[in-house]
């Protein structure tokens, strides 16, 4: 932000003090022209201590009363006090007017009462000095306006709605000026038709030229400060139309330079914060949109692999769904073959108890006969005997003892055979004893192994049913995750459907929002 410039303040105040002293000047003019007052008493009337005098103290309330304006808005800056500033330039105008009117009646009324002037001169004098001053005052207060917002320019133009500009206000120019021209019509005619009757030649074509001499003068004086505040309101509105229609054509980089702090000031101000925000917005839509491109392509890409892994999950699913139904068919088979051998294991065990048992009474029985047998033997041995003492007390009865030794033979005979066969039913039943035994010993150890295999066995059946309920549950299980996993690909389907669409749409903004140059 620049600095105020010393340079363009003394200028502006120089300016004022002329400003003001401009009136009294135009006052001597008109007073001059008019023949209201000699020539004599019009040098006399600037050269008089009092014009000088006035004319000093008029010019140093010019030059201060500026100073003071561009002070303030110095201080009110420094306070950050915007609307301060604002303020002073806003009722600057109306300021200087009442000044330069006020001194335009009181310059002329101090000085003439020092002069020896008749008193039907004053009152128009007055009237004529203010009427002027309304008329100068106007170029005066435009120029210095523009100069006092030209050295603010560094300020910012905030909203206020209380500012109304002077410029703006033609109401209030068009009826200073009026009051000025109407005011200076009347009196000049007044003091010029007073003059040519004291004179006794009432010269109409003479009060003609001169009436539209001042008139032209007077309307000059009017029409500068219309057509310079028109021209500066002209620039105002076709640097806010260009810059609109930049807007229009979406260049929101374009700016209005304007430090005017009118309506119009404000108006290009309000424009120009308006294009910031835009600019900012339109920025954050812009980057956004490209966000939301990228993000929507991302999307459409990874829906569509999404979508391709569904559907690869669905088949494989259903291969899964498939499988597991064949395998929880094949487990229920094999739960009902494990059930089977269960049971079958159960009744073998059983039998095998019952041989078992069998083979144990068998092996008794066994041991029985064998004790028998050999009972038989020593019978057999004790008849054997027998037979022996019977042949030899046959052969001591000689002749009587023959038929006796004869049944000794046969009984002899008989034991021997009977030895002979209880030797090989010993020898049998032995070989029988030793393979029961046997046997029951192969018995001991199959009996509890085959305990052992029912137990077993019965534990399989009992995991083949927890097998054949978590199978079944497998199965639930992987025909509702078939379901969701189906519901996954339809749903996947619509969102690369909805992704495409954000796709298109992330194009259109895109295509939409390029139309705007941030």
């Amino acid at each position: 932000m620049q600095a105020f410039e010393d340079s363009s303040k003394f200028k502006i105040q120089i300016l004022g003090a002329f400003g003001v002293l401009a009136p009294l000047l135009s006052t001597v003019f008109y007073t001059w022209f008019t023949s209201w007052v000699s020539n004599e008493l019009l040098i006399n009337f600037l050269f008089n201590p009092r014009t000088i005098v006035f004319g000093i103290i008029t010019a140093s309330i010019g030059f201060f009363l500026l100073k003071y304006i561009l002070d303030n808005i110095k201080i009110a800056y420094k306070q950050n006090n915007i609307s301060s500033v604002q303020q002073l330039i806003r009722w600057f105008p109306e300021m200087f007017i009442f000044t330069s009117v006020l001194l335009a009646i009181a310059g002329p009324y101090f000085i003439m009462n020092g002069m020896e002037v008749k008193e039907r001169m004053v009152v128009p004098i007055l009237v004529l000095s203010a009427s002027s001053s309304l008329l100068n005052s106007l170029l005066t207060i435009s120029i210095l306006s523009n100069l006092i917002e030209s050295y603010a320019s560094n300020i910012k133009v905030i909203e206020d709605e209380h500012i109304k500009s002077f410029f703006f206000k033609f109401s209030f120019v068009a009826i200073n000026g009026s009051i000025g021209l109407a005011g200076l019509f009347i009196t000049s005619s007044y003091m010029m038709a007073f003059i040519e009757l004291q004179a006794g030649q009432l010269d109409a074509i003479t009060l003609t030229e001169k009436m539209s001499v001042i008139g032209i003068t007077a309307i000059i004086q009017l029409v500068i400060p219309i057509m310079y505040t028109s021209k500066k309101i002209s620039n105002q509105l076709i640097d806010i139309k260009k810059v609109t229609c930049q807007f229009t054509n979406g260049d929101l980089n374009a700016t209005i330079t304007n430090s005017s702090r009118s309506e119009l000031g404000l108006l290009a101000s309000a424009l120009n914060n308006m294009a910031l925000k835009l600019k900012n917005i339109v920025g954050s839509i812009k980057s956004n949109a490209q966000t939301i491109s990228a993000s929507s392509k991302m999307l459409a890409n990874s829906s569509t692999l999404i979508g391709k892994g569904a559907m690869q999950q669905s088949s494989s699913s259903e291969q899964v769904v498939a499988s597991v139904q064949q395998m929880t068919g094949s487990i229920e088979s094999i739960s009902d073959d494990a059930q089977m051998a269960d049971r079958l294991t159960k009744e073998s065990y059983e039998q095998v108890l019952e041989s078992y048992k069998l083979i144990k009474e068998s092996l008794s029985g066994m041991h029985t006969i064998d004790e028998n047998i050999d009972f038989i033997s020593e019978i057999v041995s004790q008849t054997n005997m027998l037979a022996l003492n019977a042949s030899v007390e046959a052969a001591r009865a000689g002749e009587y003892g023959k038929g006796f030794a004869v049944v000794a033979h046969e009984v002899r005979k008989l034991a021997e055979s009977s030895n002979d066969s209880a030797l090989a039913i010993n020898k049998i039943a032995e070989k029988n004893v030793q393979l029961s035994e046997n046997s029951a010993s192969q018995m001991d150890i199959i009996v509890p192994n085959l305990e052992k295999t029912t137990k077993i066995a019965a534990q399989i059946a009992a995991h083949s049913v927890e097998q054949k309920i978590a199978s079944e549950q497998i199965k639930m299980a992987m025909l509702e995750l078939n379901e969701i996993i189906q519901s996954n690909a339809m749903v996947s389907e619509e969102i690369t459907s909805e992704a495409e669409g954000l796709k298109a749409s992330a194009n259109n903004l895109n295509t939409s929002i390029n139309f705007f140059k941030v």
